[in-house]
């Protein structure tokens, strides 16, 4: 008897946790807590989000989260010398979402080979031209860790809409984890920011509130329309389309730098097969 007690009660509380889940808002559950380090020691934390591309999944986070150039480039910027080379981080741990309600585990990658190569693919618009770098990092995920992924959601190429045109003035929303936010909450805020430049570019600004730590953000639209060449689209609920990756703020003018997604999909999509 007690061991069916035990059984009903199992399985009553997965019912709940499943039925909690449901008033989640799916997107919720893309945006992961990113914490760089230098072995153990804890360099700094940032946000990510997975991507699916073909039949590979991918973590995506910003060049600067990894120590990539965009850090160096910025270290030197600040205090006028290169980095020390214990700031740089050697591995990252990625909070994921468990099955239940304020269930997580912590997912390590490690940013360096066997052989001491990176592991993170980087991206330039122009394979000759240094200046296009993309402040945007690719690690692949192996396939047997997938399965760790279940409950963490994933974006794919059904979360691009290459029809859709974008304009100044219209909302986005920046899905991340600011400043040490994520210690005393699983789900990630959304920050609402306007397109505030130009967006027919691979990078455009928008006015935001955001702050540190949502650097790898997803960036997304959500509205019941959708504006194309043809119109305005309606639809009978909400649409949410992947824009970009929060990359950069300067947070006496709440301006922020969004790079788009669309064009590192394509490479991924076409180099890695």
């Amino acid at each position: 008897m007690p061991a069916m007690k035990l059984l009903v009660f199992l399985c009553f509380f997965l019912i709940i946790a499943l039925v909690g889940k449901s008033q989640i808002d799916p997107y919720s559950f893309g945006s992961c807590v990113v914490l760089a380090q230098k072995d153990s020691t804890i360099l700094w934390n940032a946000t990510g989000f997975f991507l699916k591309v073909n039949s590979s999944t991918y973590f995506i986070t910003n060049n600067h989260v990894v120590g990539g150039q965009y850090y160096i480039d910025e270290y030197m910027s600040v205090h006028k010398h290169a980095p020390p080379r214990d700031s740089f981080p050697n591995n990252i741990r990625i909070r994921i979402y468990d099955s239940l309600i304020g269930g997580f585990r912590w997912f390590g990658l490690n940013l360096f080979n066997p052989q001491a190569s990176p592991k993170a693919i980087s991206f330039k618009l122009d394979t000759n031209d240094p200046t296009s770098l993309l402040d945007v990092v690719a690690i692949p995920i192996d396939v047997k860790d997938t399965v760790s992924l279940r409950w963490t959601g994933r974006y794919a190429k059904e979360s691009f809409n290459t029809e859709q045109m974008l304009y100044p003035s219209q909302d986005l929303f920046v899905i991340g984890f600011p400043f040490d936010y994520g210690k005393a909450n699983l789900y990630p805020l959304w920050k609402r920011g306007t397109i505030a430049s130009e967006p027919g570019f691979n990078k455009f600004y928008i006015d935001a509130t955001t702050r540190q730590g949502m650097s790898g953000s997803p960036v997304v639209y959500r509205s019941t329309s959708v504006l194309t060449k043809n119109g305005f689209g309606q639809y009978t609920g909400p649409q949410t389309i992947l824009i970009g990756i929060y990359s950069a703020q300067n947070y006496p003018t709440e301006i922020g730098l969004v790079t788009k997604m669309i064009d590192v999909y394509n490479m991924l999509a076409a180099a890695y097969k």
